[in-house]
């Protein structure tokens, strides 16, 4: 059982990757005491989800995305849903649920500590 905090806002985030001829795409969680989507520009809000989620993202303007690895693979946040309390229950019993204050860092990626 997830112990989750009425009071946070949370996120059901989408990514997607392109690496050479395979797609990839994967959704987790993330919880703020932010609501990300009011208070955060997006361009911030994709780069530092794909900085973390990825190891590291640019942006690329050739392909109008990001990539991580010279433009060999492209990442990208095609959604981002913001979820009801309850639903963030049901689907944190099978999703992957990050903590965004302290794991994801809003300036580039990872914080200091954070794996």
């Amino acid at each position: 059982m997830l112990n989750l905090d009425e009071n946070l806002h949370y996120f059901l985030i989408e990514d997607w990757c392109r690496d050479g001829e395979h797609e990839y795409t994967g959704k987790f969680i993330i919880a703020s005491d932010t609501d990300l989507l009011n208070c955060v520009d997006l361009d911030v809000l994709d780069h530092s989800i794909l900085s973390w989620q990825f190891g590291g993202a640019e942006w690329n303007a050739d392909a109008q995305g990001y990539d991580n690895n010279g433009g060999l693979r492209l990442v990208k946040i095609p959604d981002i849903k913001k979820l009801s309390y309850d639903t963030a229950c049901v689907l944190g019993e099978y999703l992957s649920l990050i903590d965004f204050d302290t794991a994801i860092d809003v300036n580039g990626g990872i914080r200091d500590g954070q794996v």
